[in-house]
């Protein structure tokens, strides 16, 4: 709504400039809508890093996590817990496949 009643100033602003109430209306808007613009774009960047920080901290814990599981799985193969083996037996990629809760 606030786009349309400043385009249709926009377009009319020889009128409107003749009025200094809405003269001075018109520019409050025009500034207004220029910083919420602005503070727009930049939550949609802050986002997406997010969420390619995200990603990349995922990737770094599976691969945490996948080395971690290597090393209990080879303490269970030395003390022939077969159980432990079957329950720690994961890659990295499966780990990374896991969905967040």
């Amino acid at each position: 709504m606030y786009k349309v009643v400043y385009l249709l100033m926009s377009i009319n602003t020889t009128i409107f400039a003749l009025i200094v109430g809405i003269n001075n209306s018109y520019l409050a808007l025009k500034t207004g809508l220029s910083e919420l613009e602005s503070l727009v774009q930049q939550k949609l960047l802050i986002t997406t890093g997010l969420t390619l920080d995200k990603k990349e901290m995922k990737k770094q814990l599976a691969l945490l996590a996948a080395r971690i599981a290597g090393a209990l799985h080879s303490l269970a193969d030395e003390s022939n817990n077969n159980e432990l083996m079957k329950q720690v037996n994961f890659t990295a990629a499966k780990i990374g496949r896991m969905r967040d809760n």
